[in-house]
């Protein structure tokens, strides 16, 4: 534009008009600017954000309280005294390590530690570890009280994190040549970058809107948005000088810290809160391809004790390694990932699934139990952590761990109103159920190692026959780890070469290790198809083999061996091979006849069997 104006050779209409082109024409920067400064502003100088103005003026002043009052509820029953939530404060130490050496951070954290017993002045000195302790406020409820002080731990955890960040930052920087104020004054601004600085004018200002759509959002998403905003932006802006090979280091170590922390973190609670990319890959590979590496600390273990994890897992084919990459990466996401499931403290957990509340108010397909255990287990979630002044989220978890302790497993509801078993609660020793009840009820029924399994397996769940058959089968005396290793054996039973499913499975049975008493509940509950007619008969018919003296597994064997006969063209009928068999077996005429009756055969044709002369005790011809 200047130069237009300084070209003497055009005219003042040229001029004017060659200013609108380049003003039509160009692009700008920071078109925002003047808008988020006015909103920046009005942030420092406690005025309401813009955006809520509208909201204001359609329900009132009063919307600021109300909201308030909510996410402090919220918030108060999803982090006090609740562990699983504390512990995400780790996090930021996985992510810190991408820029700091391993050393500097051990010793950070050890300098911290000690920092408790002999203060070493580094908070005075840093205005990041000043301002994140913040205030308290004068008076307080009893209900305010109570959840700052059960919260504690959590505070405690963060302080620990940020000061062992601060201090190895501070640290490596003092080793390469800068002065203290300049090492405290870039391990300050470092810290900010990789924990999400709350102090006041540090968040992102959609964080400072109160109105109800937007808080649903941003609830929890600090940490979370900030993680993606220091790994692209701050670390390639951090290591731009040193190189490609610095920063692929450095986003290597953020991904293993973060597959590692969430290593553990599954292990002990069954969630994995921080942003993984390698945990991603795993997963993906073993959606396509039906092969992933187990967890490493079962890894680790199986290293020990030589019983290794099965590197096997279910595959789900193109559309379903799709749709799993989809959701595991929008879990990830800021303001999306928290309403369904993902984050460090998912907001979806304080909410109903409406999907199935739908299902529930207007399938007809669902049975009156259906319907109401839904509906019920959907109020649940909302109730847990709004009526309750606090620990609403922790009281939910301990009443869901006992009762799933307590029954052997946890339960769900079918459309016709038959429990089913989602998964099993190991209780076969006095010791497992002590830790089982321990575990469930401080980090919640699916932190135990048979719910990761069933999240694993696509949320596979038993039908009514074989919920039936686990109970029977554990009041057979079989134990809840044999009984669900079974089950999930049938499932998995792959048939040979010209053998039946069911056949597969009969076969997976009579290798199993369980009691006769386990195997034949298993037979008759799951492999004997028909009607209850069919069922019985088919029990009167092995009830009258077993009388004679065969064991259960002998019996199995010979249905086996006895169930792909056919007859063949011009050759041998099916009776003649099945005669085969049982003539070959080691057993008494009775219990030849048995068989030979259990095969469907007449009684009327006993006389024509192979072993008539051993039935009279006569010699052979």
């Amino acid at each position: 534009v200047d130069e237009v104006l300084e070209n003497k050779t055009l005219t003042e209409d040229e001029k004017q008009k060659l200013i609108r082109e380049i003003y039509e024409d160009g692009k700008f920067s920071l078109s925002n600017f003047v808008v988020w400064l006015d909103e920046y502003t009005n942030t420092l100088a406690n005025k309401k954000s813009l955006s809520d103005r509208n909201w204001e003026r359609l329900i009132g002043r009063n919307m600021y309280n109300v909201v308030k009052g909510l996410e402090s509820r919220v918030a108060a029953n999803m982090v006090a005294l609740n562990p699983g939530s504390w512990l995400t404060n780790f996090i930021p130490l996985t992510q810190a390590w991408g820029e700091v050496s391993s050393a500097d951070m051990l010793r950070g954290m050890w300098s911290t530690l000690r920092n408790y017993k002999a203060p070493d002045g580094i908070v005075d000195q840093s205005a990041f570890l000043t301002n994140r302790r913040g205030s308290d406020a004068l008076v307080r409820t009893w209900s305010q009280e109570a959840s700052a002080t059960l919260a504690k731990p959590m505070e405690w955890i963060d302080q620990f994190t940020s000061g062992a960040i601060v201090r190895a930052k501070y640290n490596q920087n003092l080793r390469r040549g800068m002065s203290e104020a300049a090492a405290m004054a870039d391990a300050d601004a470092f810290a900010a970058g990789v924990i999400a600085d709350r102090s006041k004018g540090s968040m992102p200002t959609i964080f400072n809107r109160s109105n109800p759509l937007t808080k649903v959002f941003t609830q929890f998403q600090l940490e979370v948005n900030n993680q993606f905003s220091y790994l692209f932006k701050d670390i390639p802006k951090d290591l731009r000088d040193k190189g490609l090979g610095a920063l692929t280091m450095a986003l290597l170590k953020f991904f293993l810290g973060a597959w590692l922390y969430n290593e553990v973190y599954e292990k002990l609670i069954g969630r994995r809160p921080a942003l993984d990319p390698i945990g991603i890959l795993n997963d993906t590979v073993g959606d396509l391809s039906g092969w992933e590496v187990p967890n490493a600390l079962d890894l680790g273990a199986g290293l020990v004790t030589g019983d290794m994890p099965s590197f096997q897992t279910k595959a789900k084919g193109g559309y379903g390694t799709v749709a799993g990459l989809a959701k595991n990466v929008a879990e990830e996401l800021p303001f999306f990932g928290g309403l369904i499931g993902g984050g460090r403290v998912p907001i979806s957990s304080a909410m109903p699934d409406w999907e199935n509340v739908g299902k529930a108010v207007f399938n007809d397909d669902w049975s009156a139990k259906k319907r109401w255990s839904t509906l019920g287990k959907e109020a649940l979630d909302p109730l847990a952590y709004l009526a309750l002044p606090f620990g609403g989220g922790q009281v939910k978890k301990v009443w869901q761990g006992a009762e799933a302790v307590a029954k052997g497993g946890s339960y769900s509801v079918d459309a016709q109103g038959n429990d089913i078993l989602q998964y099993p609660v190991y209780n076969d020793t006095v010791g497992e159920e002590v830790g089982n009840t321990a575990r469930a009820m401080i980090f919640g029924k699916n932190s135990l190692p048979t719910a990761t399994a069933w999240v694993e397996s696509g949320f596979d769940t038993y039908n009514k026959k074989q919920t039936a058959v686990y109970q029977q089968m554990n009041g057979a005396g079989v134990s809840d780890r044999d009984a669900h290793k079974l089950l999930n054996d049938l499932q998995g039973a792959k048939p040979a070469t010209g053998e039946s499913a069911t056949t597969a499975k009969k076969r997976v049975l009579l290798e199993s290790g369980i009691s006769e008493d386990g195997k034949m509940l298993a037979y008759f509950g799951l492999l004997v198809s028909g009607d209850q007619e069919a069922v019985d008969k088919k029990r009167d018919e092995v009830a009258a083999v077993l009388a004679t003296g065969l064991d259960f597994d002998e019996w199995l064997d010979f249905d086996i061996r006895t169930a792909g006969l056919k007859s063949e063209k011009d050759g041998p009928g099916k009776k003649d091979k099945v005669l085969d068999v049982i003539s070959g077996m080691k057993v008494n005429w009775r219990q030849k006849d048995a068989l030979y009756l259990a095969a469907g055969y007449s009684e009327k044709t006993l006389d024509d069997t192979p072993w008539y002369y051993d039935r009279y005790r006569l010699p052979a011809p």
